[in-house]
């Protein structure tokens, strides 16, 4: 009786394994064996054929299962927003930024601002006289309204050099940070610093102590003391305490109305810096 033969596989069929189990990578190999070398590269051979029919079909069912779910997503959102916008490319309640409506809106909100701090100075100022005159003396209550009064003409003449301002005129700091020639620079900004320093409102400060300073040295009666010097420093800095309050409502959390919302945004010019490498075209093509 014949033995029986084992069916043999496809490794041993291809001549990868010899039939009696040793494989093509022993030192003798039968006729039509492949050597180690040979091996891997008819198995990538016959691998390619099969992954790119893998490939291509599950290409294309992944591709048709996209256009089935999102084919028709951009037509029907582009159909649903283009619907809300007008002939000019707006949304509802969106609006154009003119500069001319934003300068005279800016206006309108400096004469009120300007109003706001001044009248809260006043109140500000009248406030600590009077809890002064009450708690304190009156010659203490006298110095502290005299500091109101010269931080009031402070706050004004401040206030006229904000608006003495042109548009588009040239401030002398920003002239003189555009140079960059040493020591050209340093001493422009020295004279743009000095031209700062010069004004008519810094004479008040100066003022006020030179004639405490000479009140208190000439031999006349009542003496100031530091009570009422503190007095009038607090109501000369009264003008602070509005601006501080200011800034308060300004930076505090709050919810914005609807016109707020709607408003057009201010144009920002978005400053940036370039790399100070130099670009080399002949490495860049690889020359």
């Amino acid at each position: 009786m014949q033995p029986l033969s084992r069916p043999r596989s496809s490794a041993c069929q291809q001549g990868l394994v010899h039939p009696c189990g040793s494989t093509a990578s022993s030192r003798r190999l039968a006729p039509g064996h492949l050597s180690r070398q040979q091996a891997p590269s008819l198995l990538s051979t016959a691998a390619q054929p099969a992954a790119q029919s893998a490939d291509t079909s599950f290409g294309a069912g992944a591709s048709d299962r996209a256009d089935d779910a999102f084919g028709e997503l951009p037509q029907d959102l582009y159909s649903s927003t283009s619907s809300m916008v007008d002939q000019n490319g707006l949304y509802p309640g969106e609006q154009f930024y003119d500069p001319t409506i934003s300068r005279e809106a800016s206006l309108e909100e400096y004469d009120q601002l300007r109003g706001r701090i001044q009248a809260r100075t006043i109140r500000f100022g009248l406030g600590v006289t009077a809890y002064i005159a009450l708690t304190g003396t009156a010659q203490a209550s006298l110095c502290c309204l005299g500091g109101v009064a010269a931080g009031l003409v402070y706050f004004s003449l401040l206030r006229e050099q904000v608006e003495s301002l042109k548009p588009g005129q040239a401030l002398p700091l920003r002239s003189a940070e555009a140079i960059r020639v040493q020591p050209f620079r340093a001493i422009a900004l020295g004279l743009a610093a000095y031209s700062y320093a010069i004004r008519p409102r810094l004479v008040i400060p100066a003022a006020l102590a030179a004639g405490i300073y000479s009140w208190n040295h000439s031999g006349l009666e009542p003496q100031l003391g530091w009570g009422d010097d503190i007095a009038l420093i607090v109501g000369f800095l009264s003008f602070k305490a509005a601006l501080l309050l200011q800034l308060w409502d300004d930076t505090k959390p709050r919810v914005k109305t609807l016109a707020e919302l709607r408003a057009p945004k201010r144009p920002v010019i978005e400053f940036f810096e370039l790399d100070d490498t130099p670009f080399d075209l002949s490495k860049r093509s690889g020359r």
